[in-house]
């Protein structure tokens, strides 16, 4: 309940502020967000409706069989933006292994699995990415393959990898003490990857508006979480 959901955000989170204000903090950027879907539509083909816009451009994605090849070159191409710009700093070479998921977590599309901060055997760190299952019909392949759009699977790798999770975690394994490695918080831990989504469209990691249209509605759907 009120009470109990109130005192959560408190202790994890340091946030209290009351239920109403917070709600409508979400609300206000629940609207923020539809208008930028409406106006990024728009750019892209004022003559359609925003969903039809997006059911045209979730049809532009990688085949069953490109699609782990695709993403490695999409981290790449991330990884040398961030260094160009000189936007984050990366703290070591290791760069993360891009993979299927395994079995029993595909109810993600794509995930990061990150080394524990005080790991020193299972190093590596894995970004996961959800392949249609072998048996599933064409039609059920295709409509899986829609959420790899190219502008979504990149906004989503941004989130995930560079400069997102991955990269925050390769930080954490060198904080200052045991205590800032082992406790997180939430809000920062996922602000931090919608937050660099929203600067990498500012920053020109991609200027077709397709791109922006994707970041904004993978933000659309934290908002209503």
């Amino acid at each position: 309940g009120e009470r109990l959901y109130s005192r959560m955000l408190a202790t994890g989170e340091l946030v209290d502020l009351p239920l109403d204000d917070l709600l409508k903090v979400g609300e206000e950027e629940l609207r923020r967000s539809t208008d930028a879907v409406t106006e990024a539509a728009r750019q892209i083909d004022p003559s359609r409706s925003p969903a039809d816009v997006i059911q045209q451009i979730a049809r532009e994605h990688p085949t069953e069989e490109t699609l782990l090849a695709d993403t490695r070159r999409m981290l790449d191409d991330l990884r040398e933006f961030l260094i160009e710009r000189n936007l984050v700093t990366i703290p070591t070479e290791v760069r993360p292994i891009v993979e299927a998921t395994p079995p029993f977590a595909r109810w993600a599309f794509a995930m990061m699995n990150t080394a524990g901060p005080f790991e020193e055997v299972a190093t590596e760190s894995f970004y996961y990415v959800t392949p249609p299952e072998a048996a599933w019909s064409p039609r059920q392949k295709e409509e899986w393959l829609s959420k790899f759009d190219y502008y979504t699977l990149k906004d989503v790798s941004i989130h995930e990898a560079y400069p997102g999770h991955f990269i925050h975690f390769l930080h954490v394994k060198g904080a200052p003490s045991r205590v800032a490695r082992i406790f997180t918080s939430y809000s920062f831990v996922e602000g931090w990857a919608h937050y660099t989504e929203e600067m990498m469209v500012e920053q020109g990691v991609d200027a077709n508006p397709k791109f922006r249209l994707a970041q904004i509605i993978e933000a659309l759907v934290r908002n209503v979480r």
